[in-house]
C-alpha cells in the first residue's frame, strides 16, 4: 500500500484506550509506512494530568501494543516512552511528519521551533479532528475517568434519561438481588460493627467520593465518622418507617436537600437528574418519597471511576461497590432489563 510518508510520529498518554485512540492510530498507519508512537511516561503523565488517576505506563503501552498486533501493524509501529513533548523528534532524522489533534497542536509547533533552532528540517503537521461521543461532545480519557462515557462514546446519562422512567419486571427481580460489589457480612444486629470493615476498606483504597444508598447504611457511616458526598434515603428500613427527618439519621444539616418521588422497583427521570447534579456538588441528601431500592444503578452509571457506592442487603450485609468501567458496563446491561413506563406516576 502506497503511503504519503515514510516515517510519521505522534504522541499521547493513551489512558483508557478508546475509540478516538483507535481511529487516530489507524489514520497514522494509513498515512505512513512507519509510525513512531510516543507514550507519556508516568512522571510526565502526572505532570500533564495533575490530580487525575492515570493508568501506569506499562498498562497503557501494552494496550497500544495489543492494538497494533491485532491490526497486523506491529512491524510498522515503534513505541517509545516520552518524558517531554519532543520525544525522539529532535534527533530522529527519518521523521517526516507529525500527526496531531487540536489539543496536541501546540506541541507540534514547539517541536518545529526547536528543530529550526537546531538547523533541522521542518516537519509537516497533519491535524485530525477529535472523535466525538454520542452526545456530540468530545470523547476523551478524562470523560471516561469522570464516569460520563465508556470507551466507545456511549453517554451514561443519556442512556438513563432516554429510558427513564423505567420499572423492573418481575421476571428480572432475582438479578437485582445479587450483590453488585464486595459483601461485608452482618455482625449480628450491630450495624456499626459491620460498617467498620467497610470504612477501613474505603480508607485503605482511597476510594472517593462516597455515595450512600439507604437510611441505616447512611446512619451507620455517619456514626463512625465517614461522611458520604451523596446520601439517598427514604426514612424507611425494610419498608418500615424508621426515621422522620435528616437529623434523625445523622449530622446532615450542611447537606443540600432535594426531594423526589420514586416508586418501588422503578427509576424516575428526576431521580437520575438529581443524582447527576449531586455528583457535581459538595454534599447532597436526596430524600425519596416512595423507595430508593434501585438508586444504586444510576449511582454507579453516573459516578466517576473510583467512587464507592455503599448500600445494604437484607440477607447478605453491607455491599460496597467500587465504580469501575466493568461495573458500569454490568450496570448498563442490567438497565436494559428494565421496561420503560409510558408516563411517571
Amino acid at each position: 500500500m502506497k503511503t504519503e510518508f515514510t516515517h510519521l510520529a505522534l504522541g499521547g498518554t493513551f489512558d483508557r484506550f478508546h475509540r478516538g485512540h483507535r481511529e487516530f492510530l489507524e489514520e497514522a498507519f494509513r498515512l505512513s509506512e512507519t509510525v513512531t508512537i510516543g507514550i507519556t511516561g508516568d512522571a510526565f503523565a502526572r505532570k500533564l494530568h495533575a490530580g487525575e488517576k492515570i493508568q501506569p505506563f506499562l498498562k497503557r503501552s501494552r494496550r497500544v501494543g495489543k492494538f497494533l498486533e491485532r491490526r497486523g501493524l506491529g512491524k510498522r509501529g515503534r513505541m517509545a516512552e516520552i518524558n517531554t513533548i519532543h520525544g525522539p523528534t529532535l534527533k530522529d532524522e527519518s521523521v517526516e511528519a507529525l500527526l496531531v489533534t487540536q489539543s496536541t497542536l501546540p506541541g507540534a509547533v514547539d517541536i518545529n521551533t526547536q528543530r529550526r533552532a537546531l538547523g533541522k528540517k521542518h516537519l509537516e503537521v497533519v491535524r485530525l479532528p477529535l472523535v466525538k461521543s454520542a452526545d456530540g461532545n468530545l470523547l476523551s480519557s478524562k470523560r471516561i475517568r469522570d464516569g460520563e462515557v465508556n470507551r466507545e462514546g456511549v453517554v451514561f446519562l443519556d442512556q438513563l434519561l432516554n429510558d427513564a422512567p423505567v420499572i423492573l419486571p418481575q421476571e428480572f427481580r432475582a438479578n437485582f438481588r445479587e450483590p453488585f460489589g464486595k459483601v461485608f457480612p452482618h455482625h449480628g444486629t450491630n450495624i456499626y460493627a459491620s460498617m467498620e470493615p467497610v470504612a477501613k476498606e474505603i480508607r485503605r483504597r482511597s476510594l472517593r467520593p462516597i455515595v450512600s444508598v439507604g437510611d441505616l447504611v447512611t446512619h451507620a457511616l455517619l456514626k463512625i465518622g465517614v461522611e458520604p458526598k451523596i446520601v439517598i434515603i427514604d426514612f424507611m428500613v425494610q419498608r418500615q418507617k424508621r426515621f422522620s427527618s435528616l437529623s434523625d439519621i445523622g449530622s446532615l444539616s450542611h447537606y443540600a436537600k432535594q426531594e423526589v418521588r420514586n416508586q418501588s422497583g422503578t427509576i424516575a427521570k428526576k431521580l437520575v437528574q438529581l443524582i447527576h447534579k449531586a455528583l457535581k456538588q459538595n454534599r447532597s441528601a436526596i430524600v425519596v418519597k416512595g423507595e430508593e431500592d434501585l438508586a444504586v444503578l444510576p449511582s454507579i452509571l453516573l459516578a466517576p471511576l473510583g467512587t464507592v457506592v455503599v448500600y445494604g442487603h437484607f440477607q447478605e450485609g453491607i455491599i460496597a461497590v467500587e465504580v469501575t468501567e466493568k461495573k458500569k458496563q454490568e450496570s448498563l446491561k442490567l438497565l436494559q432489563q428494565l421496561t420503560r413506563i409510558s408516563r411517571e406516576e
